[in-house]
């Protein structure tokens, strides 16, 4: 299989414009990375923090956000999936991060942080080229839209707990 081309952040915001900071700005596992055909946009957000409603109004804003992308400037999947002829898929993984400090042997404080994925959203070639990004864009607005969301995208795993 053909691996694609690394990803920058300047081409990830240009196409699904994810972020409101720039990368200095943000958690160090944030951002857009490739493996293999899959462009994997990882967005720190605490979802347990969030009521159920807040939390399917993330949903519907994570599915808008990969197929017609953030800001109104952005060009949107179809337009990325062009342009990247290798990628097969795009997963957007919400996490958060947990930390501890611990003591070690020599008696130096050492800082651990664990990432803990929240929620995956996947959406396919084949998904997207089903699409019209406007009207998605007005659906995903409406009260239930996590239920269209979860309708729109190739795949949605959640974990809360």
């Amino acid at each position: 299989a053909q691996s694609s081309p690394p990803i920058s952040d300047q081409t990830g915001q240009a196409f699904l414009g994810i972020f409101s900071t720039i990368p200095t700005q943000r958690d160090q596992d944030e951002g857009y990375r490739v493996r293999g055909q899959t462009l994997e946009v990882w967005y720190r957000k605490d979802l347990k923090k969030l009521n159920l409603s807040q939390r399917n109004r993330f949903l519907c804003d994570s599915v808008k956000w990969i197929i017609s992308g953030r800001r109104t400037n952005s060009k949107g999947l179809s337009a990325l999936f062009r342009q990247m002829g290798a990628l097969k898929e795009v997963k957007m993984i919400t996490y958060d991060v947990t930390t501890s400090v611990d003591l070690d042997r020599q008696g130096k404080y050492q800082q651990r942080r664990r990432k803990k994925t929240q929620l995956v959203v996947r959406i396919d070639r084949s998904r997207a080229a089903q699409l019209n990004e406007e009207r998605v864009t007005q659906s995903l607005q409406r009260d239930r839209c996590e239920v269209i969301a979860m309708k729109l995208a190739s795949d949605v795993w959640q974990n809360t707990q």
